[in-house]
């Protein structure tokens, strides 16, 4: 649990910083997919709540109807709640546990909702101004989390339990990987599950009421116990019933009447499933799109190990350099297609000009497709991003650098029509964020460059700069080769998507591992396959 800080000041330092600093621009919704965003936020409400408890200080108590006096308490409480953060640092800290994330965006979606506009009416101007305030703040305000973000958080906890095998009980009660925090409320883990309802994953959703049922059980003096196990027992029969498992559902059925024999509705129930059961035929139930990603959620654990043979040829090395007493520290973690970690190959000056531009221009990420518009938001991606084009003495060191490791040009030396590579992609994860198995490649592999007018040009290799430590998770995973990029700041994973002969690889899919606690940024340069021929001449040899 977070322990509140004693201050000597009556409003804490960090709070007078949210009154007065410039936002940074987030162009778009969905607070939840960076840890930037995410932190903006974090400040708005901040400001919010600053400026309302100013406004009612200019009402007499004494006047308060009862809504007043019950808002007057909430605002009280959230003030208190921010009192404990004494600067940005601890305000990171406190952002990086994904529980704590989801308890600040339930706050601002649900609880102030809930516990402003119903209770206060037109009283005075003071009032009337407070309210019209924050209805446009709820209404209108971009930085303002709202449900769609609460829906966001809530998959990215599902998620974190599924791809980590985290045990329930501690995640429940806050804590994660030995870091702990405040708790989730019982209505909180019920929500959390029918989240996981609504987006068509009833095998979650059955998981978090089944799991949340248990924990009501081993508790002490819950006075509600009786009406929680016997709703959520209701709602995973209906679950199964709803989806074709008429089996299970007459199990839990049975468990459902086994609560309140006497219970006239619940014994109808049972007998409507049983005449289900005996005529219809029974359903496994699965979740929408589930599809095996055993593989990769293994490598995001460090679970999978290559074969011995394989890993006694792979080795770590140093690579000549232009500057003799400077070599580039090589690993090579993947023997076919080779991939390789550049170690120590960026550095803390070049790190912060990216991230301080890059934090100005996030927008929520999308993936590429060959639809109709190209372009698509995903569940597949959360994170934001941003394209860094600046050309400055920094980036060009950069580059230098990146011409001397790779042996591919960039575009400082760009030829005309065909640019060597794209401008490099920073992206902000959040404790959650993540990226599904993907190919950085346009055309599957059975597809040739049209050399006779080279127009679909694609993506030869990829560079990953890893621009921030995570505390856990975030490692880029490889399901084919099972290979596994752990995120250390400063150093750049490297691969090639296609063959010199212009046909995609389809060994280099590959994966962003959710954040269990922490920040990632990365910066990705790709270069593209008709431009480096000067550099990597083509051929026609299929295993080249």
């Amino acid at each position: 649990m977070v322990q509140p800080l004693k201050m000597h000041l009556p409003v804490c330092s960090w709070l007078t910083f949210c009154l007065v600093i410039v936002h940074i621009s987030v162009s778009d919704a969905e607070t939840f997919s960076s840890i930037q965003s995410i932190t903006e936020s974090f400040r708005h409400e901040a400001k919010m709540m600053s400026e309302i408890y100013d406004s009612l200080q200019q009402v007499s108590p004494g006047n308060d109807t009862y809504g007043v006096t019950q808002f007057r308490m909430f605002i009280n409480d959230t003030k208190r709640f921010f009192e404990q953060f004494k600067d940005e640092e601890h305000v990171e800290t406190y952002l990086k546990h994904p529980i704590n994330i989801y308890h600040f965006i339930r706050r601002c979606a649900v609880e102030w909702v809930k516990r402003t506009l119903p209770l206060i009416k037109a009283q005075d101007a003071t009032i009337s101004n407070i309210y019209e305030k924050l209805k446009t703040t709820f209404d209108e305000d971009r930085l303002w989390p709202r449900r769609e973000d609460l829906v966001g958080v809530s998959l990215s906890l599902i998620r974190l339990q599924v791809t980590y095998l985290l045990d329930f009980k501690e995640l429940a009660t806050g804590t994660l990987n030995g870091t702990k925090t405040d708790p989730l409320t019982v209505d909180e883990l019920h929500e959390i599950a029918m989240v996981a309802l609504e987006k068509w994953k009833p095998k979650k959703a059955i998981l978090w009421l089944n799991e949340t049922a248990q924990i009501i059980r081993d508790g002490d003096d819950f006075r509600y116990a009786f009406i929680y196990l016997y709703r959520f027992h209701r709602q995973m029969a209906e679950i199964h019933e709803k989806f074709g498992d008429y089996e299970t559902a007459v199990r839990v059925a049975k468990e459902l009447v086994a609560f309140d024999p006497a219970n006239v509705a619940a014994t109808n129930y049972l007998a409507s499933l049983k005449e289900k059961a005996g005529a219809l035929q029974s359903l496994a139930l699965t979740d929408k799109s589930a599809k095996s990603d055993t593989k990769y959620e293994a490598l995001c654990r460090g679970d999978l190990e290559k074969p011995p043979a394989e890993v006694k040829e792979l080795k770590c090395y140093f690579r000549r350099s232009a500057i003799p007493y400077r070599p580039t520290k090589v690993e090579l973690i993947n023997l076919t297609p080779e991939m390789l970690i550049y170690h120590d190959i960026i550095y803390k000056d070049e790190i912060d000009r990216i991230k301080e531009f890059s934090k100005q221009h996030l927008k929520r990420s999308k993936i590429t497709t060959m639809a109709e518009d190209g372009i698509d938001t995903s569940d597949m991606r959360v994170s934001r991003h941003a394209w860094f084009n600046i050309k400055d003495s920094t980036m060009e060191k950069v580059y230098r650098r990146v011409e001397e490791i790779t042996g591919l040009g960039t575009e400082l030396n760009s030829v005309a029509d065909h640019p060597y590579n794209e401008d490099m992609q920073v992206v902000n994860y959040g404790p959650g964020g993540f990226y599904t198995p993907h190919h950085d490649f346009f055309y599957p592999p059975d597809h040739h460059i049209a050399w006779d007018t080279l127009l679909d040009d694609d993506r030869y290799a990829t560079l990953l700069f890893y621009l921030e430590d995570v505390h856990i998770g975030g490692a880029t995973a490889f399901p084919t080769a099972e290979a596994r990029v752990p995120a250390v700041k400063g150093s750049a994973a490297f691969w090639w998507n296609m063959h010199r002969n212009g046909t995609s690889d389809a060994r280099t899919l590959h994966a962003g591992c959710p954040v269990q606690i922490g920040s990632k940024w990365i910066g990705t340069i790709w270069f593209r396959y008709v431009a480096q021929w000067s550099h990597r001449p083509c051929t026609t040899n299929n295993y080249e």
